[in-house]
């Protein structure tokens, strides 16, 4: 048999989760934001079938929503930011309108004492 003739070896590919979907190391999700995510994503796998088409065709559908993911979190940080200042404007509105009140009370009395004061001097003179 020459070299020729030699069956060609392939390495045998490396696997770091294994194939059993039950036994996948998915990160810990206490909030269970994930667990739709994972179900649908070993049915998708379930479905590949082999064919290599099949796994392009999944492997696209995760990047575009890896992608999703991504431009959504950006977009939800915005939109906390907003939310955020927004209610730091209405907490410093409430407080200035309580400063406000009570600088008015503050005025009101001084002005009634003033005006006690005044009756005071009135009947000790």
């Amino acid at each position: 048999m020459s070299k020729k003739d030699k069956p060609t070896q392939t390495k045998p590919t490396v696997r770091v989760v294994g194939t059993n979907s039950n036994k996948l190391p998915w990160p810990q999700d206490n909030s269970g934001s994930t667990q739709e995510l994972r179900r649908g994503a070993v049915r998708a796998i379930g479905r590949i079938m082999g064919s290599e088409d099949n796994l392009k065709k999944v492997l696209e559908t995760l990047e575009v929503a890896r992608l999703y993911a991504i431009e959504r979190m950006e977009e939800q940080q915005i939109e906390m930011k907003v939310k955020v200042k927004a209610m730091e404007d209405r907490k410093a509105l409430k407080a200035e309108l309580l400063k406000s009140e009570l600088r008015q009370r503050v005025k009101s009395k001084k002005a009634e004492i003033k005006r006690v004061e005044s009756e005071i001097k009135k009947l000790l003179s």
